[in-house]
């Protein structure tokens, strides 16, 4: 962050104004280390100076403000790229979508809100995530709520489209392994009943054997 500062006051000390990619390039570097509140300082140097943020300036702040944990300074900047007329991409939902869910186990209802409007600009813009997010999502979804409620609905509508047939299949898969598995241990216990008779007449005629060798080997030393 110091090597992307000093080349900012170099730029300044020579009369040149920064532009859009070198503020990026700062605020990045900002982000980068967790200092949000110079970021910040960055972010207003720039409208003082007319310089207006791109998406890439945009996605850097939203990036850094949810790595920060900071769902309603996210949210400004998200809504503030599309009041400037600019379409988030891809990665931009997946970090902003990330940074809800995570928070959902812990705050759902702050976050609800969030979700519904994000999820719905991705429906529009026909997105959905692949089937590892979707999975990685669910454990929070599962955490936040016990049964699936209008938080996880909502965030289903951007899951692939056949993941549910993909979870009723893996569901029934597990069923029927815990069947074959509960049949399997019932003959083990029938298995061990139907032969623990003849272990201990085996083990009475082992000892019967022995006492007679011991009395046999007895009379015949004598």
């Amino acid at each position: 962050m110091r090597e992307a500062s000093d080349i900012m006051q170099k730029m300044r000390q020579e009369g040149l104004t920064p532009d859009v990619h070198s503020y990026t390039s700062f605020v990045n570097a900002c982000c980068k280390a967790g200092d949000m509140q110079k970021a910040t300082v960055a972010v207003e140097q720039m409208k003082q100076e007319g310089v207006q943020s791109n998406l890439q300036s945009y996605t850097t702040l939203v990036h850094g403000w949810a790595s920060a944990s900071y769902v309603e300074k996210a949210l400004v900047f998200y809504d503030g790229m599309k009041a400037a007329g600019m379409k988030p991409n891809k990665p931009l939902y997946h970090c902003i979508m990330t940074l809800f869910i995570s928070r959902a186990t812990v705050a759902r209802e702050s976050v609800f809100d969030g979700v519904v409007r994000v999820t719905s600009k991705m429906v529009d813009q026909g997105i959905c995530v692949d089937f590892v997010t979707a999975k990685h999502w669910q454990r929070f979804l599962i955490k936040a709520e016990r049964q699936p409620g209008d938080l996880t609905g909502a965030v289903e509508g951007i899951f692939p489209p056949d993941w549910k047939a993909a979870v009723e299949e893996a569901r029934a898969k597990e069923e029927a392994d815990n069947a074959d598995t509960t049949d399997y241990n019932e003959t083990d216990d029938e298995y061990e009943e139907e032969w623990e008779p003849e272990e201990d007449v085996m083990l009475s005629n082992s000892f019967i054997c022995i006492r007679g060798t011991s009395a046999y080997s007895h009379h015949c030393f004598h």
